[in-house]
């Protein structure tokens, strides 16, 4: 079946999710490429604009997880930090995690991802063995 069959296929409510998500990928994905690194306004949780839409976080990180195969280069942190503001618009609350660990040839590897209610909403593959990293202003929970 062909993208477009499957995307029509989808629920609205599911439809809806995955634009949304596809739009806030992008949104990050340039700003992450504009400023070469994640700026402090970047990791700081969203505005939170709590409205009628109370969508189930699992649904949302269902979204963006869809979305990011068709936007280059979403990396996990470009993930995690489309799926907060999402959250955020909601009023869930979620931390965002930005992890170290030493690789395979000893070099220094990061991994981020988001979590709410102690849960890994997104960004579980490959989070075991990465060390979160304290004092960044992302682990402040939202909202």
């Amino acid at each position: 079946m062909s993208r477009i069959g499957k995307f029509v296929r989808l629920s609205p409510p599911r439809k809806r999710q995955t634009l949304e998500a596809l739009l806030e990928l992008v949104r990050v994905r340039l700003g992450v490429t504009l400023f070469r690194r994640p700026t402090k306004q970047m990791l700081a949780p969203p505005d939170v604009s709590t409205g009628p839409q109370r969508d189930a976080v699992e649904d949302l990180a269902w979204a963006v997880g869809a979305a990011s195969r068709y936007v280059p280069r979403a990396t996990c942190l470009v993930q995690a930090l489309a799926l907060q503001a999402m959250c955020a618009r909601r009023g869930h609350v979620t931390a965002l995690k930005i992890g170290v660990a030493h690789g395979k040839r000893r070099e220094l590897e990061a991994h981020a991802w988001l979590e709410s209610e102690g849960r890994i909403l997104i960004g579980s593959q490959g989070s075991s063995g990465f060390s979160p990293l304290a004092g960044l202003p992302a682990e402040v929970d939202t909202p």
